[in-house]
């Protein structure tokens, strides 16, 4: 994952702090969570049908939700897993907005 330097100055304090330790804190509890994505999306891509697993290889994985904006988790993914792997436009709501062109469309969906 990516480092970069944050600083923080508080104004009315005259106080400055350096939060890269602080940010190395957090990358280092999220560590273990993101090794198990990792390691369960690798498992869900070898049980993947062949078929299914084809189309992931030419078109890749895209991140949705607040998991998305984790700094570096996409390069980290493309890297372990070899396909590629894109953001979504709006990874917070575009799951939503979907649901809701699909629910205004049901007449598309076969029975």
């Amino acid at each position: 994952m990516k480092t970069e330097h944050i600083e923080v100055v508080d104004y009315d304090s005259k106080w400055v702090n350096d939060f890269n330790q602080i940010k190395g804190e957090i990358e280092e509890a999220l560590k273990e969570s993101v090794n198990i994505i990792v390691e369960t999306t690798k498992k869900v891509l070898e049980e993947t049908p062949p078929e299914l697993s084809a189309d992931i290889i030419n078109k890749g994985i895209v991140l949705t939700g607040g998991g998305a904006l984790i700094n570096g988790l996409d390069e980290l993914l493309q890297k372990e897993l070899d396909v590629p792997v894109y953001i979504a436009e709006s990874p917070l709501t575009c799951v939503a907005e979907g649901t809701g062109v699909l629910l205004n469309n049901l007449y598309l969906i076969e029975k």
